[in-house]
C-alpha cells in the first residue's frame, strides 16, 4: 500500500511541477495528513483527487520536504525488508 501511495504522490507532483514550474515549498518536513500544505496544493491543482496518508497514521506517517521547489524528499516507513531497494524502518525515501 505504501509504495502504491508513493507512486500516486510522485505522479501528482510530476503533474504539479509541469503546471506550476516548481514543487510545493516546505523548508521543514511536514506530515502528510490530507489537509496539509502539500495535500492542499496538489488537490487545488487537480493533480490528485485525494492525497493518500499512511495506512497506519498516526502511528506512522509520510513526510514531505522541498527546500527550494526544484526537488523533494518523501519519507515513509516499512515493516519488512522484503521490498527491493527499501528496508524495514522509517528511513525510506522517494525523490524525483
Amino acid at each position: 500500500k505504501r509504495l502504491s501511495d508513493m507512486r500516486e504522490i510522485s505522479k501528482a507532483l510530476a503533474l504539479y511541477i509541469g503546471n506550476i514550474g516548481q514543487f510545493p515549498i516546505s523548508a521543514d518536513p511536514i506530515t502528510i495528513t490530507g489537509s496539509d500544505l502539500l495535500s492542499n496544493a496538489l488537490e487545488i491543482q487537480n493533480t490528485i483527487p485525494e492525497v493518500p496518508t499512511d495506512p497506519q497514521h498516526p502511528i506512522y506517517s509520510y513526510t514531505y520536504q522541498s527546500e527550494n521547489g526544484s526537488t523533494y524528499i518523501i519519507s515513509f516507513c516499512l515493516e519488512t525488508n522484503d521490498v527491493e531497494n527499501y528496508s524495514k524502518g522509517c528511513g525510506n525515501t522517494i525523490t524525483p
